[in-house]
C-alpha cells in the first residue's frame, strides 16, 4: 500500500479519503452552526454588519467543502480561507455576544483540525509514504526472516507459544481466495452455526488476529 506513485493525487489513497472526510465532517458541522446564528442575527436589523460576516463566513466554507474532491484543490481552498476580521461596531447585544462566541469556536476547531490534515500538497506527501515505504520494506524482510528461523528453532524442540496456537486457529478457520481476499473455511461455517454471540472481556486489549477468530 506504501509503494505508490508520487504523481498520484494524495486524496485518492485509503489515508486521503479519510482524511478528505474527516475534514468534510469538520465543515459540515461548522456550516451548520453559523447557519443557526446567521438566522437569529437576520431577525434583527441593527446587527445586519455581523450578519453580514457570518453570512460571508457560511459562503467560504461552503466553497471550501466544494473543492474536497482531490487533496491539492483542498489545499488550495484552505490557503484561501481566510475569516474576515469581526465587525468593530459597538453595539450592546447578548446575541451579538453569541454569535462571535461561536464563530470563534467554529474558527478554532478549523484551524485547530485542519491546519493539521493539509501540511503539504500531493507530490510531497506521496514522497514521505514512498521514503517510508523503502524502510518498512526492510523491517518486514527483516520480521519474516526472524519468524522463519523462531518457528524452526520451536519446531526442532518440539514447542509452541500462545501466538503461535492463535495463528494455527486462524489457519484452520481463514483461507484467501483468488483475488487474495479473506474467505471463512468450511470449519469456521461449521463453529459459526453453533453460536450465536460471544461475549468478550477487556475487548479493548484484543489484537487484529483475534479479531478474525
Amino acid at each position: 500500500m506504501f509503494n505508490i506513485n508520487k504523481d498520484e493525487d494524495f486524496g485518492q489513497t485509503v489515508w486521503g479519503q479519510v482524511l478528505l472526510e474527516e475534514i468534510n465532517e469538520e465543515l459540515i458541522d461548522s456550516i451548520l452552526a453559523l447557519e443557526e446564528t446567521e438566522k437569529k442575527l437576520s431577525f434583527n436589523p441593527d446587527l445586519d454588519k455581523f450578519w453580514l460576516t457570518i453570512r460571508h463566513d457560511i459562503e467560504m466554507l461552503e466553497n471550501f467543502k466544494n473543492n474536497l474532491n482531490s487533496w491539492d484543490s483542498a489545499l488550495e481552498a484552505w490557503k484561501n480561507t481566510n475569516f474576515v476580521t469581526w465587525p468593530r461596531t459597538k453595539i450592546d447585544s447578548e446575541l451579538k455576544e453569541e454569535a462571535k462566541s461561536i464563530r470563534d469556536d467554529v474558527k478554532k476547531k478549523i484551524n485547530d483540525k485542519i491546519s493539521k490534515i493539509l501540511t503539504g500538497n500531493s507530490k510531497q506527501i506521496n514522497e514521505d509514504i514512498l521514503e517510508m515505504y523503502q524502510i518498512l520494506l526492510k523491517l518486514k524482510n527483516i520480521i519474516l526472516e526472524f519468524d522463519e528461523i523462531f518457528s524452526k528453532k520451536k519446531r526442532d524442540k518440539n514447542i509452541v507459544d500462545f501466538s503461535d496456537i492463535e495463528h494455527f486457529a486462524l489457519n484452520i478457520l481463514l483461507k484467501l481466495d483468488e483475488n487474495g481476499k479473506v474467505q471463512k473455511s468450511e470449519v469456521a461455517k461449521k463453529y459459526q452455526d453453533k453460536f450465536e454471540e460471544i461475549a468478550i472481556d477487556e475487548y479493548q486489549d484484543s489484537n487484529l488476529v483475534q479479531e478474525y477468530i
